[in-house]
């Protein structure tokens, strides 16, 4: 893909103009001189900057129109190697409302010096049908599979910046799980992890409090109870299990006829 798209990166017929920009559209996208799969996540503004998420890694990123180009069939064929994930089980403390950024105290950072450049083994607990989100038991190694002492789920928890739960669903969703959705995160409507260390105080209450109102709603938490599907921590339901629902499991057939394409149904937009 990358020698493709670098070697016709002046041909007219595969830029996209205004007109080709439309939330859910697949194209190839640049990032630090390397072409990448992603999806328009949000409409572009004036200054021709268009937000897109790079469908296999899972970032973020705004970038010129001049930056994308349209996705031809053959990059089409292979899934998206990205999934919206949560750690099942594990919540913050009692008394805190949202996961913690504080230098002292950060339980997001415990989970990135966990999972940091490592492969790791999962196992499915819970499923959210509508968002499609997994909600996962994550190891080293078959071993710490086997011992729910030993899995990364329980490790965060080890310094108690937050708790481990023996049901999840007793206190599920928590306010994180309903704001920000993956959906603002994926359209960049709410800032990113490093943007949010800089955000002030009073702009953060804002967000929680006036534009995460409709998430916190009944009618929002019991759509999402309603839409979960829990196999619990004992299933032996894998992420390559073909029982487990599974949206990238397998590469999608595109129209001949098609030399450009949208290669994930749900973001179809013929």
């Amino acid at each position: 893909m990358q020698l493709f798209y670098s070697e016709r990166e002046t041909e007219e017929i595969y830029k996209m103009s205004e007109n080709h920009v439309k939330v859910g559209r697949v194209c190839a996208a640049l990032y630090d001189h390397v072409w990448h799969r992603a999806v328009i996540t949000k409409d572009m503004d004036d200054a021709l900057f268009v937000t897109v998420m790079y469908i296999d890694y899972g970032t973020v990123s705004v970038v010129q129109l001049e930056d994308l180009r349209l996705l031809i069939g053959e990059f089409g064929q292979l899934p998206k190697l990205t999934m919206r994930g949560r750690l099942a089980l594990v919540r913050p403390r009692e008394y805190e409302d949202h996961w913690s950024l504080d230098p002292n105290n950060n339980q997001t950072e415990s989970f990135f010096d966990l999972v940091y450049n490592k492969t790791l083994n999962a196992k499915l607990f819970a499923f959210e049908e509508e968002e499609e989100i997994y909600h996962l038991i994550l190891g080293e190694d078959e071993i710490d599979m086997a011992h729910r002492n030993s899995t990364i789920n329980r490790l965060i928890t080890s310094n108690g910046q937050c708790e481990f739960l023996i049901e999840e669903f007793e206190l599920w969703p928590y306010l994180d799980e309903l704001y920000p959705t993956f959906d603002l995160l994926e359209s960049h409507s709410f800032p990113t992890y490093e943007e949010w260390l800089k955000t002030d105080s009073d702009i953060k209450s804002h967000y929680y409090e006036v534009k995460g109102a409709k998430y916190y709603s009944n009618e929002y938490v019991q759509r999402k109870i309603k839409n979960r599907t829990v196999y619990g921590y004992h299933s032996h339901h894998s992420l390559i299990n073909d029982n487990v629902p599974n949206s990238f499991s397998s590469a999608f057939e595109l129209p001949d006829e098609s030399k450009f394409t949208n290669f994930f149904s749900k973001f179809d937009d013929n």
